[in-house]
């Protein structure tokens, strides 16, 4: 007999999509392990609910109250979350969670109708009652973070070694060819909304490069408002090639000497390839693990988003030396080594 996992987890325009593809990788994982993978959301715009669909998952919605634009309210979603559960009418042998806004009080409250919850975080800033915790960030003392916030059971996995990746990037990983001595092929990718416009900004940085000689791929996500600008932009550029809502974004990726994006989940994955990045600090959450990677010489930290011009980009990519990539691919791969998925796995069916 089947067992039952419930994921709640929520994905859109404002709160991007790093969130639901990491669950997704999970779900997909554990649908191998004869578990039977339920989904609960918000109605967000452009969400990846059709995703999960076409993965054979069933959704189940909770229409939320907002707090903000990223906030919701915790109470209005236990109450909803209560009634699917409830309506389920299974025995819920797992709980995965991996949202900002849910903490201790939501997961205690849901305790009684579940056999085991499971978080997963980022942000080392409240409290939880799970089971198991994953966070496969970096934070400046690793040795304390989430001790004080979960029960003295609770199991702790943190840092990259428990990044969640898709097993593409483990297969392409040990294939990987050797590092070109010149740069031949830049990725540019900002995630799947890029809500700082950091894509348009890049490639008019790019633009200011006189002479240029490398290839530039770029990945433009689902969620882009100005996807179509983007297009525009690189149909007038030189060798520039344009993807839009990529499935499988590894084997381009594995292709390119430099990779321009944001601090958030794609972070993991250019790690486990050794691209040596330039990166921006797209939201708040990013700030602590964009800087501890730039002083492990894992990337170039370009700073807030919001204070880059376009010809920060330009500037970092001259200045972008081959000792400096060669440097940065080698900590990079020794960071993440694209197993971490298969981590997790193993302690959740063993918690």
């Amino acid at each position: 007999m089947k067992k039952q996992i419930v994921i709640r987890v929520d994905s859109g325009n404002i709160i991007g999509f790093g969130h639901a593809m990491r669950c997704l990788t999970i779900a997909n994982q554990m649908k191998k392990h004869n578990y039977n993978v339920s989904i609960i959301s918000s109605k967000e715009k452009n969400n990846l609910d059709q995703l999960f669909i076409k993965n054979g998952y069933k959704i189940y919605h909770v229409n939320n109250k907002k707090i903000g634009l990223r906030k919701i309210h915790e109470k209005y979603d236990l109450e909803q979350t209560k009634k699917i559960l409830k309506n389920i009418n299974k025995k819920i042998d797992l709980l995965l969670v991996d949202h900002y806004s849910l903490g201790f009080n939501w997961e205690k409250s849901l305790r009684q109708l579940v056999e085991k919850i499971v978080v997963i975080d980022d942000l080392n800033n409240r409290k939880h009652d799970c089971d198991l915790i994953v966070d496969q960030g970096l934070h400046h003392n690793m040795k304390k973070a989430y001790r004080h916030l979960v029960t003295n059971n609770c199991k702790i996995l943190l840092g990259p070694k428990y990044a969640i990746l898709r097993p593409e990037f483990h297969q392409i990983r040990e294939k990987l060819p050797n590092q070109n001595k010149k740069i031949e092929r830049i990725i540019i990718s900002f995630g799947g909304s890029d809500p700082n416009g950091d894509t348009i900004k890049a490639l008019d940085g790019i633009m200011k490069i006189k002479n240029r000689e490398f290839r530039i791929d770029v990945i433009i996500g689902k969620s882009n408002l100005k996807y179509k600008k983007i297009m525009r932009m690189c149909e007038k550029m030189i060798k520039t090639r344009c993807f839009y809502n990529v499935k499988k974004i590894a084997s381009i990726m594995s292709k390119c000497d430099l990779a321009i994006g944001s601090g958030g989940s794609t972070t993991w994955e250019r790690c486990c390839l050794g691209i040596p990045s330039i990166v921006c600090i797209a939201s708040q959450d990013q700030n602590e693990a964009t800087n501890i990677l730039y002083s492990k010489k894992c990337i170039i930290n370009l700073g807030q988003s919001k204070k880059i011009i376009p010809s920060d980009f330009a500037n970092a990519i001259e200045n972008m030396t081959y000792k400096k990539r060669r440097k940065m691919r080698g900590e990079c791969l020794k960071l993440v080594d694209g197993n971490g998925t298969k981590r997790i796995i193993q302690k959740i069916l063993s918690t």
